[in-house]
């Protein structure tokens, strides 16, 4: 399948986790996700923005919050966006749902995010994609840079303002769809 068909057939959550590492243990600081499916336009050859059907942010507070509210409900301080590991790895695997996860470097936080889960039960089972490894697969060694924020300039896109919270998953989707359009060869990479 090609990655253009991926992003127009099936729901994608693009995302990053911002993490901490203290005392040789890592943390999760914040959840960012954006779920894009489909394309906002098509023209020939030329596709134009993705679907944004959703975003997530939750950030990890440091301070103990009551987890579960009146009635059983996943408490989030709704003043500070705030909520514990639980709340937030729940809330987002909800998000999540069955769509394909998409990271920049997934490796970096792929097992803090299993392993976080798997303290409270939460399974993330979903199928995933690497940004880098497509971005690689396509420039090889064409370019020395494969930082997200240069891949992200180099397909064309312009920078965005550091005050939308989930920014950096909304790079890491709109990378996608530019590699996807520069992407000659149908595979899976998932």
């Amino acid at each position: 399948m090609h990655l253009t068909e991926l992003i127009d057939t099936s729901p994608i959550v693009a995302v990053d986790v911002g993490k901490v590492v203290r005392h040789g243990k890592s943390k999760i600081l914040y959840i960012s996700a954006v779920k894009v499916c489909g394309w906002t336009a098509y023209n020939g050859h030329k596709f134009d923005g993705l679907n944004a059907v959703g975003s997530f942010y939750r950030r990890v507070s440091a301070r103990r919050l009551p987890c579960i509210g009146a009635g059983g409900k996943v408490r989030i301080d709704a003043e500070s966006g705030e909520c514990d590991l639980h709340a937030a790895l729940l809330g987002f695997k909800n998000f999540l749902g069955d769509a394909v996860l998409v990271g920049y470097d997934i490796k970096q936080f792929d097992d803090l995010l299993v392993e976080s889960g798997k303290k409270y039960g939460i399974e993330f089972g979903n199928r995933r994609l690497d940004t880098l490894d497509v971005a690689k697969s396509i420039y090889g060694d064409k370019i020395k840079n494969y930082d997200l924020y240069y891949l992200h300039r180099r397909c064309g896109y312009k920078c965005l303002q550091p005050e939308n919270l989930c920014y950096s998953a909304i790079v890491v989707a709109e990378l996608l769809a530019g590699l996807a359009v520069r992407d000659e060869w149908s595979h899976n990479y998932y």
